[in-house]
């Protein structure tokens, strides 16, 4: 794909889950990842061959598979703008690294990962069972796009993998629009145009491209582009958003910007030079519908704002003790279970962690939420851990309906996981 593109033909993918023949559980999965993020992406495969739709290999690759697509829809907006720019220039979508470092020797020959546009790096698991794999990362700040975790490039870095990880890193300098994940290129999307910034010292640029997505009205004209122009300053950052240009008119919506990472209590955001309001909602990683604002999540190290998405220029100008905090390393994750009916209640569930050397956690349980336990716990920001729930002890673990033993449980070092997990049964039932 990466040798296509260079060669002018960006349009190109591979039959997900293969042409011939079968597929495990653990290959499909990753093949679905790197299908999400190659330029055509179908699962495909020939008459008479083993069946392989996601959910014929159980739930875990269901899942994979799920997030795996919603990512990519998530990044529609990006994607549709490289395409446009592909058009236009014949600048791939998908790139070597070495398309974007042409003075690092060390990405020359590098295939096993590659850039999506200019602004992020994708290292997909190539490799059978891995728990590990070894990224490298050019000169520059490099941010996992979901929990904020940052790299200091050049070199190689190790990071942590399961099957549910597609590490997925922003370069510093980065603008990248995003939408909520909807289940057709049909369907208008519904929510606000996300804005995800890292921004640097050098100011960065990102135009971005829309036209009504259907028809070939773009043709004759009917388009518009926004560029937003994003950069550090000794106070903090500031984002300039030109006027849209163009006659194509996007839907109605507001804008969601995240500006990460900032590790410190932000003191103000200026819209246009006015104060904007500061909403005070705890954890809450979104903003009330009222109007423009913005927040801090502590949590997620960004600052959040909505505005209404306008036609005209605007600037927001950030303001914020700049610096990383040497004990960001960790975040607070919620974790959520629910037990099985009959689960004595009197006494509490317990999680144990792999990145807390396997030491039980009580939980507490849940106010309104009959059988449900919850806490919050820290574990190593950008990294995965595995976990079980017991009673108290390993005599207690938890187990499958059948009473066989259950697999390690993982997740993810990332602010505000929304995931509910359920017990089947306990050791102690099994008896």
């Amino acid at each position: 794909m990466l040798n296509m593109g260079l060669s002018g033909v960006s349009f190109v993918g591979s039959d997900v889950g293969g042409w011939m023949g079968g597929v495990s559980g653990e290959l499909f999965a990753r093949w679905m990842q790197l299908g999400a993020i190659s330029p055509f992406y179908r699962n495909h495969t020939q008459k008479n061959t083993e069946m392989q739709e996601p959910w014929r290999f159980g739930l875990e690759v269901e899942e994979v598979s799920r997030v795996a697509a919603a990512q990519r829809y998530r990044l529609l907006p990006y994607w549709y703008t490289l395409f446009e720019e592909c058009g236009r220039s014949g600048a791939p979508m998908l790139r070597p690294m070495v398309y974007d470092f042409q003075d690092d020797g060390s990405v020359h020959t590098l295939s096993s990962q590659a850039m999506l546009g200019p602004h992020i790096l994708l290292a997909p698991v190539l490799e059978a069972a891995a728990t590990e794999r070894v990224i490298y990362f050019p000169e520059g700040q490099w941010m996992e796009l979901e929990s904020g975790a940052v790299v200091e490039g050049p070199g190689l870095t190790t990071v942590s993998v399961r099957l549910g990880a597609l590490p997925t890193y922003l370069r510093s300098g980065a603008i990248i629009p995003r939408q909520q994940a909807h289940e057709s290129t049909d369907e208008t999307p519904i929510g606000p145009l996300e804005l995800e910034l890292m921004p640097t010292q050098e100011m960065s640029t990102f135009t971005l491209y829309e036209d009504d997505g259907e028809s070939m009205a773009y043709e004759d004209g009917i388009w518009s582009r926004r560029t937003y122009e994003l950069q550090s300053t000794p106070a903090g950052a500031q984002l300039v958003m030109g006027a849209r240009q163009g006659t194509h008119s996007p839907p109605q919506r507001n804008l969601s910007i995240r500006l990460r990472r900032v590790d410190f209590e932000p003191y103000v955001v200026y819209w246009n030079g006015e104060k904007l309001p500061e909403y005070k909602q705890g954890q809450t990683p979104t903003l009330p519908q009222g109007g423009p604002g913005w927040m801090y999540d502590s949590e997620d190290l960004a600052i959040v704002v909505r505005l209404p998405d306008d036609d005209e220029e605007s600037v927001l100008t950030f303001e914020y003790p700049p610096g990383l905090k040497e004990n960001a390393s960790t975040v607070m994750r919620r974790f959520r279970v629910e037990v099985p009916e009959g689960t004595d209640i009197s006494s509490p569930v317990y999680l144990a962690l792999s990145s807390n050397d396997w030491a039980h956690i009580p939980l507490e349980w849940a106010q309104d939420e009959p059988n449900i336990a919850t806490s919050m716990v820290a574990v190593p920001r950008g990294e995965w851990v595995d976990y079980k729930y017991t009673r108290g002890d390993w005599s207690t673990v938890e187990k499958y309906a059948d009473c066989s033993e259950a697999a390690n449980r993982y997740g993810f070092g990332k602010a505000h996981p929304v995931k509910l997990d359920s017990v089947e049964a306990w050791a102690g039932d099994c008896l």
